[in-house]
């Protein structure tokens, strides 16, 4: 399945696409931001600022007691190169976030995630979800997908799309290797909304 790209797949993508040359990356790259944040807000999402290249929030932000950034808050972060995150919990409604750490996917999963939101990460997916889902539900995901390794909801939170990670990054406050294997989240198909929690289990 689709690997989380790199920054020079997209520049390559950008290149190959847009001939114009007064269209800089510059400009195509503040687009897709202007775009994600439109589909973030739209949707009801939570965001929180994240530190460049990382999973933590921005140092000295009370995010779990802060309102969700505004449009020109999320523009200002992301044009600085910040990353934004997604809380679960504090969505409107609330969402619940399943990550799948694997990028083998059984067919039901494969057409699961063309029917709600899903983000591609650096080493597997993203579920986008409505509603919350009940410990036994959950164990039962798991027992069946072990590759579901988390669940986010309350005041957790998930690295949301065009924001830019290193494949080894375990969520540490501090992130060092010796080459840094950067992804880009994306959507497999941003059309699409969360569905409800029930009718993912149902349909895998």
């Amino acid at each position: 399945m689709m690997q989380a790209p790199t920054m020079h797949d997209l520049f390559e993508e950008f290149k190959g696409r847009y001939k114009n040359p007064n269209y800089t990356w510059g400009l195509y790259w503040r687009a897709r931001w202007t775009e994600q944040i439109a589909l973030y807000l739209r949707l009801g999402f939570h965001t929180i600022a994240i530190q460049k290249g990382l999973k933590v929030p921005v140092a000295n932000t009370p995010w779990k007691k802060e309102e969700s950034l505004s449009r020109q808050r999320m523009m200002d972060y992301t044009e600085q190169g910040f990353n934004l995150a997604i809380v679960a919990g504090f969505c409107k409604p609330k969402i619940t976030i399943l990550d799948y750490d694997s990028k083998d996917l059984t067919t039901s999963l494969q057409d699961a995630m063309q029917k709600t939101l899903t983000c591609s990460t650096p080493n597997g997916f993203a579920f986008f979800l409505r509603g919350t889902a009940t410990t036994k539900a959950w164990e039962s995901l798991k027992t069946k997908y072990p590759w579901f390794d988390t669940i986010r909801d309350a005041v957790n939170y998930e690295l949301a799309p065009l924001s830019k990670t290193c494949t080894r990054d375990k969520g540490g406050a501090e992130h060092n290797c010796e080459v840094h294997d950067y992804r880009i989240r994306t959507w497999i198909n941003p059309a699409t909304a969360p569905m409800d929690f029930d009718d993912f289990v149902e349909i895998i």
